[in-house]
């Protein structure tokens, strides 16, 4: 039997091959057919540690039909190598050929190594291991974004790289894009980008930005210090490195911690000092994971007790005014000296005014500082003036003072002289005050009303001297209303807009209490001058925007609607009369045709039980 058999290999794809086959069969009775059979290879046979099961099972038989031109096998394994092997069992035909499937398009996420990434001071190597046979699937590219000022991108397909001219302790994020590729990389869609962080190691750190000894006795000594801004690492100790004559060198590390004074710096404290030596403290810090400490900054200074600063932002406030006694408390407040120079004991608090001198102390214990300090001087009476001055001591010196004056409450600042609105109508309004504290002497209330507009004001010079410019309003049209007493016993009423006069000593004239117009805004001050022991305090009170309503005018009616509204009068009573003479005709008629009148030997009587129509009884 003659035949022409030929096998020819078309395409290969990722996981398909494709061929062609033709049989010319010379005797049209044969009809059997043929097979193939395909054989993954696996990539990790010189590894013992990895077996790829999957490229290793990838194998079986296909069955070729007759006169089937096109033989496609499925299913197979990307970037392998087969055996594939023909077979005609009628002709004897075996061909054997070894074909490879493509790479993926994109490499798969186990294909992609875990980069072993070294960071040094100012570099970085990168080593890129193999990925593992088992999940390879094609060829890799790697290409590496720029990072830092001189490392330009940089395209490999090597295991090895190192970047440089890092800066020290600074973080980084490495980006790498993965393709298969170079010119894949250029592609968005067929590549893959990851991300690596690190952070360089530390150098030694930078000499501190600035040291100052801000306290200093026989035996110890105080600093406050700023970390350099880049400190090439994190800073962990500051060291003092205490030199003399006598007793040479000695350095001494501690913790860097944040000053209790100033939050902004940083404090140390040396202590165990020998007295009254000139010392040369030398002070620098060391970055974790060094092994040295960075450049030193010096001060020179001796050993002794010195005069303490003076106390800085001195204040006080008024608290606890009595309503019973004529006494308040006072609050004093400074903050701890800035330039402290020595060591701080005390503080001691003078108030000198009216009576004896007033002197207590706040003690330091153990150098226990506060940014700032309270102390509480207690009845001090109603509108007595002191000067207030602190200073801070130790066992040896006394410092320079800070010092305010301090003006106690006056009493007129704590008695209740706010006026209440009454009542208001179309022509005045009346406010009511309270009785008089009996602690006040007496108290006079002025009244001053104020318009909204813009005309100048006119009052007189010594009664905007005495209100000191606390009037409601610097311009406006304004005047004196008058004046009123207030009593211990009852509620005194001030009624404004009466027209009244009333001579006013203030201002030794006449005033007139003047009407207010309606729909008019006006500002009314209440200037109490209350005594005191003798003494005049004024306290002014406001009630502003106070407006009249508008005065409801009575109705004017004319003559011709006067006519109109008799006549409507006239005709309604009109038509009630009618109506009633109407419904009393109706009524007597109705009563008329009830009665009858009987006839001649007609006789009135009632019905007889039994007694039909026609006279005649029913037994």
């Amino acid at each position: 039997m003659e035949t022409k058999s030929s096998i020819t290999f078309v395409d290969w794809a990722t996981d398909t091959i494709q061929y062609s086959n033709q049989h010319i069969y010379t005797n049209a009775l044969v009809t059997v057919s043929s097979a193939v059979y395909h054989q993954g290879s696996d990539l990790c046979r010189q590894n013992t540690h990895f077996k790829n099961e999957r490229r290793l099972m990838s194998n079986g038989w296909l069955v070729i039909k007759p006169k089937e031109s096109t033989t496609i096998i499925n299913n197979l394994v990307p970037f392998t190598y087969y055996t594939v092997t023909f077979t005609d069992p009628i002709y004897g035909l075996n061909k054997t050929i070894f074909p490879n499937t493509d790479p993926t398009d994109l490499p798969v996420e186990n294909e992609i190594p875990k980069f072993i990434v070294s960071p040094k001071i100012k570099e970085v190597a990168i080593v890129i291991p193999p990925p593992q046979c088992d999940v390879t699937y094609g060829k890799i590219f790697y290409r590496f974004e720029k990072i830092g000022q001189s490392n330009p991108r940089v395209v490999i397909d090597e295991p090895n790289l190192t970047l440089k001219n890092l800066e020290p302790y600074t973080n980084y994020t490495l980006t790498v894009q993965v393709a298969r590729s170079i010119n894949k990389l250029n592609d968005s869609g067929s590549r893959i980008t990851v991300y690596y962080n690190f952070t360089t190691k530390p150098q030694v750190a930078p000499p501190l930005e600035f040291v100052e000894l801000y306290e200093i006795s026989e035996t110890i000594a105080s600093f406050r210090y700023k970390l350099p801004e880049k400190a090439n690492g994190q800073p962990a100790l500051v060291g003092i490195n205490a030199c003399s004559k006598i007793t040479r060198c000695n350095l001494e590390m501690f913790n860097i911690t944040r000053c209790n004074l100033w939050k902004d710096l940083y404090c140390v404290t040396i202590s165990n000092l020998a007295k009254r030596l000139n010392y040369t403290f030398k002070l620098s810090i060391k970055n974790n994971g060094t092994n040295a400490f960075g450049g030193e900054r010096n001060i020179i200074s001796k050993t002794e007790d010195k005069v303490p600063g003076t106390p800085v932002n001195l204040s006080y406030t008024i608290t606890d005014c009595s309503k019973h006694i004529e006494v308040c408390n006072v609050n004093i407040s400074w903050s701890h000296p800035y330039n402290q120079s020595g060591v701080i004991t005390s503080f001691e608090i003078f108030l000198v005014g009216t009576g004896a001198p007033i002197v207590e102390t706040v003690l330091i214990h153990n150098r226990e500082y506060k940014p700032t300090y309270w102390h509480a001087v207690k009845y001090l009476v109603y509108g007595s003036t002191y000067n207030v001055s602190v200073r801070a001591c130790n066992l040896v010196h006394k410092g320079l003072a800070a010092s305010l004056d301090v003006q106690i409450d006056h009493i007129g600042q704590h008695v209740d002289q706010e006026p209440k609105l009454l009542q208001m109508n179309q022509e005045v309004v009346t406010f009511q005050l309270p009785k008089l504290d009996r602690r006040l002497n007496s108290s006079t209330i002025i009244v001053v009303v104020q318009q909204y507009d813009n005309e100048k004001s006119n009052l007189p010079q010594n009664l905007i001297f005495a209100t000191n410019g606390s009037l409601c309003l610097q311009k406006g049209t304004s005047w004196v209303a008058g004046a009123w007493q207030m009593s211990y016993n009852d509620e005194t009423n001030i009624t404004i807009g009466d027209n009244a006069e009333m001579i006013l000593g203030i201002i030794n004239a006449v005033v007139i209490n003047k009407p207010l117009l309606p729909k008019t805004n006006y500002c009314v001050n209440f200037i109490a001058e209350n005594i005191f022991k003798d003494t005049k305090y004024v306290e002014i009170y406001h009630k502003d925007h106070i407006a009249l309503p508008d005065i409801i005018k009575p109705l004017e009616i004319s003559r011709t609607n006067t006519n109109i509204s008799i006549i409507t009068i006239v005709l309604v009573g009109i038509l009630i009369l009618t109506i009633v003479i109407f419904v009393g005709i109706f009524y007597i008629r109705r009563k008329q045709g009830r009665r009858r009148t009987l006839s001649d030997g007609e006789h009135i009587y009632e019905a007889m039980p039994n007694e039909d129509d026609n006279d005649t009884f029913n037994v």
